[in-house]
């Protein structure tokens, strides 16, 4: 970040009979002086279950997503809320970014292509698949992740029902925050990945760059795919 400024999250929390609870923890600090300060926390609680003796399921946790703004700031979120806050580099919170997202109920018809999905997946990757239903939560996210391009912009991509051949869905800002389109990315015959713990798409001044799989690939190899957008 500006000035010497590393923004990282702290992840602490604990189990509970049915739940668990993670504590994230945005925190600033100053490589120079090691000074730190704590500039928001989320409490992201995720549904568990005893799968077998010793053996613990879990719904796909919630997780904070960060990005860094063209003049050094951060910006914050959190996967299942609309809503996203900026900060200066000294954790000074600048502005508030509402999507207006709304988060997507679990119906019983999502939850039985989810898990003829994972059958599908495990099946391709040699795997058995299971018997056992996928522990889902009520709801899905609502942000996939968050992006600044090299023009500041702040690209944030929204999580859909979609569970293959899924298009990016993102919602851009300008660095003031003003909101400028909806757009989406065709996955084409790649497998478009947004997902905040991957990072397998990058944004830069030479074109998007992307760690991608060919849909029909079994074996899930990944290539650096690199995209340039022309204007219309």
């Amino acid at each position: 970040m500006k000035n010497g400024k590393i923004a990282y999250v702290y992840i602490g929390g604990r189990m509970e009979p049915t739940e668990m609870i993670n504590i994230e923890e945005v925190m600033i600090i100053d490589w120079m002086s090691g000074v730190q300060k704590s500039i928001v926390k989320h409490e992201i609680r995720n549904p568990v279950k005893q799968l077998s003796p010793g053996r613990l399921g879990m719904a796909e946790p919630g997780a904070v997503v960060l990005t860094r703004t063209l003049d050094g700031g951060l910006v914050v979120g959190m996967t299942r809320d609309a809503r996203l806050d900026v900060f200066s580099a000294e954790g000074l919170k600048l502005r508030t970014l509402d999507t207006g997202w709304k988060a997507i109920p679990v119906t019983s018809k999502y939850r039985a292509e989810y898990k003829a999905f994972l059958n599908r997946r495990a099946i391709a990757e040699g795997r058995k698949p299971s018997t056992a239903d996928p522990l889902l939560p009520d709801v899905l996210d609502i942000l996939q992740n968050v992006w600044t391009d090299t023009e500041g912009n702040i690209l944030v991509c929204k999580k859909t029902e979609s569970l293959e051949n899924c298009p990016l869905v993102i919602r851009a800002y300008s660095p003031e925050g003003d909101f400028l389109c909806d757009f989406e990315i065709d996955p084409g015959p790649f497998v478009l990945n947004a997902n905040w713990r991957f990072k397998r798409v990058c944004l830069t001044g030479h074109g998007v760059y992307g760690l991608l799989e060919f849909k029909d690939d079994p074996d899930g190899y990944l290539h650096l795919v690199r995209t340039v957008f022309q204007p219309q």
